[in-house]
């Protein structure tokens, strides 16, 4: 049920980040919080969207990575 739900998730959030990656060209996309936990069950898909749908050369520069880190205290 996890690896049905994933791939869905992958394919939406492939699909987002990949007019992210066009609109802006960043160098890096972190994936953390809540989605790191789940990140092996989509991360496959998601990177095969981004590099199906953005531009070729946006999506060889653009890195796509899961945070080890799921919560950050940011107490001042």
């Amino acid at each position: 049920m996890l690896k049905k739900y994933g791939i869905q998730v992958g394919q939406k959030l492939g699909i987002f980040l990949s007019i992210v990656v066009n609109f802006s060209n960043p160098g890096t996309i972190v994936l953390c919080g809540g989605l790191s936990h789940a990140a092996k069950y989509f991360s496959p898909r998601l990177k095969s969207e981004v590099n199906t749908r953005a531009f070729r050369s946006a999506s060889k520069a653009c890195k796509i990575i899961v945070s080890k880190y799921t919560h950050i205290n940011l107490e001042l």
